[in-house]
């Protein structure tokens, strides 16, 4: 149903009663912002996207402006990232190879997340990146504690480890679920980041399974 619905909107916009038709990138990314919340969301994750099937994508339409299209929050976040974020884009070229690369390694989803729409967001942003993505190389830190989801759609479980790499002493500890970030979300990993952070101590396990 999913693949289906979204060459739809890419044909033509889903209809929204009353308000804006959802683009298939606004879908896309309606559901990728849904995803973060998840379990929570499910639901209505589920919910949004049956009733988008049937013609009526309001559900998806309220994320959109949420997620996309709110100006307290999303002017602030892009000025923030691109502070952090260099697109190291070319040109036009450039920019369409890393999209049909994103489509082959995200097929259903398009490659949709925040690191693709800083990527193209910041780039011709007026003010250089303070602080760009680059390796890391940490020898004397106190012991660090990188916590990640096996199934994360914002920051994959991937990032801490290659994080972890360049900090000498670090740990990873991976909670296998869903959702995005995992303190209060699973009983094992809050637990052990409460301990990490009381007492400066590495948790002894590596991974916490998902609650039951």
């Amino acid at each position: 149903m999913w693949d289906a619905l979204v060459h739809r909107a890419e044909r033509r916009p889903l209809p929204v009663p009353g308000g804006r038709a959802l683009t298939a990138e606004e879908l896309r990314y309606s559901v990728y912002a849904m995803l973060t919340l998840f379990p929570e969301f499910g639901q209505g994750l589920a919910r949004g996207i049956a009733e988008a099937d049937g013609d009526d994508a309001s559900l998806l339409g309220r994320m959109r402006e949420q997620a996309l299209y709110d100006p307290a929050s999303t002017a602030a976040y892009r000025a923030i990232l691109c502070q952090d974020i260099d697109p190291q884009v070319s040109g036009f070229g450039e920019l369409r190879r890393r999209e049909r690369m994103v489509r082959r390694r995200a097929p259903h989803m398009g490659g949709t997340s925040e690191f693709w729409d800083m990527t193209t967001g910041c780039i011709g942003w007026p003010v250089r990146p303070s602080d760009p993505q680059r390796p890391v190389h940490i020898r004397d830190a106190p012991p660090v504690l990188l916590v990640g989801n096996t199934h994360d759609p914002a920051t994959p479980l991937g990032w801490a480890k290659s994080l972890s790499r360049g900090i000498r002493g670090s740990k990873v500890l991976a909670y296998d679920g869903d959702g995005h970030t995992a303190y209060l979300r699973d009983r094992c990993a809050t637990t052990s980041i409460d301990d990490y952070l009381l007492t400066g101590a590495l948790p002894t396990i590596k991974s916490c399974p998902a609650d039951p």
